[in-house]
């Protein structure tokens, strides 16, 4: 279980239980040695970088079933990584109807000071606009437990595994009250996480 995320000439491997690296990326697709490694403590699931290349937002296991959002410094000349902060996060590092081996999901989208997280807690949005200070604005709870979430326009997708796989569409007009537009039930058979 391991994520990556790329921007700006930069992309971040976030480890799974190994080190966290930042490398580089050229248009050719060639990717560079390892400039700077960072290790947040038991694993990194997921990692997501902000559209400017100079902070990364990382899903961290602190210790049994807790869970944290590590927000990064990433320096240009030199590549470098900071933690510059840490938010708890009211979630479990696995999910009911997730797939097997086991699935880490804590996901993460980003739209403009807004970062949403899709858990086992619902669909969290944070404030970002100052990512040392990541402050919590509202939690959303969609039909099915959340697994995966993308946004754009304002509008976030929801992917969810339990009780039944479903994709559920919500209005983020106003980030501090999340509205559900529709929910969807995916077709038998679909795994959420796959």
């Amino acid at each position: 279980f391991s994520g990556v995320s790329a921007a700006q000439g930069l992309v971040v491997v976030s480890g799974g239980t190994s080190l966290l690296s930042l490398r580089r990326y050229a248009r050719d697709g060639r990717v560079t040695a390892e400039f700077a490694t960072a290790d947040l403590g038991r694993g990194q699931p997921d990692v997501l970088l902000s559209a400017d290349g100079r902070h990364a937002f990382v899903s961290t296991h602190d210790d049994g079933p807790f869970f944290s959002l590590s927000v990064l410094a990433l320096g240009a000349d030199p590549l470098a990584i900071e933690r510059i902060a840490s938010l708890p996060l009211v979630t479990y590092g696995f999910t009911p109807g997730g797939a097997r081996p086991a699935s880490f999901p804590i996901e993460m989208a980003i739209a403009g000071a807004e970062l949403l997280i899709a858990s086992a807690a619902g669909l969290q949005v944070i404030d970002v606009s100052d990512p040392a200070r990541p402050r919590p604005r509202a939690t959303f709870a969609p039909r099915a437990l959340p697994v995966n979430v993308d946004v754009r326009d304002g509008l976030a997708a929801v992917v969810g595994s339990d009780p039944d796989p479903a994709l559920t569409l919500v209005d983020l007009a106003d980030p501090s009250a999340p509205k559900l537009l529709r929910s969807i039930r995916l077709p038998e058979g679909s795994f959420a996480t796959g």
